[in-house]
Formats: structure tokens, sequence, C-alpha cells
């Protein structure tokens, strides 16, 4: 019943989003006029807004930019349903796609368990970060991908 469309590897390549840097800077600016407004002495405030401001620089340069060392620029989907990694300094890293993963037209976010880690890794791809039909595809695979999952339990 499968495809042999849906059987090749399916290799992505991510590029920077414009639209998660302007909605990670407004997430940000929020927390920091929030933290402003509230009743909180000065030095807490200034601490505050400090951790909010590094907060922005890690998450938009390795989610939004990509351009921190850690960021993940491609992803390859093979036929066995194994993942492997790419980042910005050129690292291989094999891993297992999570149950826990986010699918939406707007945004996937994919989580992965690196073996041998303790932390999970996610890779935030929000609709601007490859053209239109590879997103699209990656979605139905992993749609089909989770059915089929449940199938496998049922």
């Amino acid at each position: 019943m499968s495809s042999k469309k849906y059987a090749s590897p399916l290799r992505l390549e991510l590029k920077p989003s414009v639209i998660f840097f302007v909605l990670l800077g407004a997430i940000h600016l929020l927390a920091v006029a929030l933290i402003w407004k509230m009743v909180f002495p000065l030095s807490l405030q200034i601490l505050a807004t400090t951790l909010l401001l590094f907060s922005f620089y890690f998450y938009a340069l390795e989610h939004a930019l990509r351009r921190s060392r850690r960021a993940v620029v491609a992803l390859l989907w093979d036929e066995h349903d194994q993942w492997c990694l790419f980042n910005v300094a050129g690292e291989k890293i094999e891993a297992n796609l999570c149950a826990d993963s986010f699918v939406h037209p707007g945004l996937l976010i994919l989580n992965f368990q690196i073996p041998g880690r303790r932390w999970r890794r996610s890779v935030v791809i929000p609709k601007d970060a490859m053209p239109r039909q590879p997103l699209r595809q990656l979605r139905v695979r992993l749609k089909l991908n989770s059915q089929r999952a449940k199938l496998d339990f049922a």
C-alpha cells in the first residue's frame, strides 16, 4: 500500500527564517516590557532583562538564523526511517524522531533523541525555512509515518 515515492530518502535543506526571527524578537520584547511593568527591585529587573536578551540571542542564532555551530541546516530521512541531522559545523548526527514532535502547516517542531545522549534535540522549521514542496512532502511523510505507528500498536 505504500508508494515507492515515500520510501525514497528525503533530504531537506533548511534556511534562515525571517518569520521566526521576528516572532522570537516580539515575544522576548513583550517579556522584557512585562518585567519592567512589574514591581520588582531594579537589580532583579536588570538581571531578568539580561537573561531574556541572552535567550533571544541564543535561540535566534540556533533556530531562526541558523548560524550557531550546533544549528541544524539539513535533515536526511532515509527509507528505513532513520534520521541524520547536519549542523553548521559539518557534523553528521544520527537521531531518532520522537513521537511528541509537532506538525502544523505553518510550523514543525521535530524532537529527536540522539543515541548515547541524555538530552533531546529540537529542530524548529517555520514555513519560510524551506521551499513549499519539500515542506509539504515532509508533513505528508510524517503524517503517514504516525498513522502507520498507530496501526502497529493496535
